[in-house]
């Protein structure tokens, strides 16, 4: 909002932090964009979909993302929740972090936590914080990346391997179990050039709209990534089906590697 702070967690616990040596100018930095594109408010009109963002508003978050790298350099946090405030919370969340992440080493995750109006900031983070540990809590294994949201997604897939697989559960699914361990073992089996994620479709909005847009309507559901776009999917509870289409997407990358 007006200001930026930061509360650090760390295995569950709130540790003293202090980024105001970090975050003191942000305030003027913010009235110079005021100034040079002539908004008043704490944040540049918000773009409206399909339009693409005003120079201003791209200005405002290149901005923003210069001060997250700041507190990210001195921090080193594996998980970073923006919450925003005041009218902040109109922007379109999905795009700001997607702009956010850029500034950012691939590595961290990145994600926004609910702040419904009139909610405390730090109970709201506190909120988010257990919902990403309850959600890691049933990651399978070390090599399979739990991702919470569609933007994390997206970040994921430009930093990790040309192929991608993708598991799409959701919460309370008792038929993704049936597939869990499955899945598992082949991450075990295919550990060189391929990664394996999961996302759940009911995690957050921007799951949601993500699975519509990509015409995912029920779990489990597997999408196969080639180069950061989506080559195949495969909806199914059956072990063995799944095991063998993940055996023959794996095998394309060494056809390309023998051609």
């Amino acid at each position: 909002g007006k200001n930026i702070g930061a509360i650090l967690y760390e295995d569950g616990k709130e540790v003293p932090l202090d980024v105001s040596h970090l975050t003191w100018n942000w305030e003027l930095k913010l009235q110079n964009l005021q100034s040079e594109y002539g908004f008043s408010s704490i944040a540049p009109q918000p773009p409206q979909y399909p339009e693409k963002p005003s120079e201003a508003w791209l200005s405002w978050a290149q901005l923003l993302s210069k001060f997250m790298d700041k507190i990210y350099s001195a921090v080193q946090p594996s998980t970073i929740i923006v919450m925003p405030t005041g009218t902040v919370v109109k922007q379109p969340m999905e795009l700001l972090l997607e702009h956010i992440a850029e500034g950012l080493p691939g590595q961290v995750e990145i994600l926004a936590g609910a702040r419904p109006e009139g909610a405390i900031i730090r109970g709201a983070a506190i909120g988010a914080f257990k919902g990403l540990e309850t959600a890691k809590s049933r990651k399978p294994a070390e090599h399979i990346r739990q991702v919470m949201s569609s933007i994390e997604l997206s970040v994921a897939l430009r930093n990790l391997s040309e192929l991608c697989v993708v598991f799409i559960s959701a919460k309370n699914c008792k038929a993704c179990k049936k597939v869990e361990k499955t899945f598992q073992s082949c991450a075990m089996e295919h550990l060189s050039g391929v990664d394996f994620l999961r996302m759940d479709m009911d995690s957050n909005r921007s799951t949601w709209r993500f699975c519509k847009e990509n015409g995912v309507t029920h779990t489990p559901t597997f999408l196969f990534y080639r180069s950061g776009a989506i080559a195949d999917s495969l909806a199914t509870t059956q072990p063995e089906i799944l095991e063998k289409k993940v055996i023959e997407f794996c095998a394309t990358k060494l056809a390309d590697a023998l051609h």
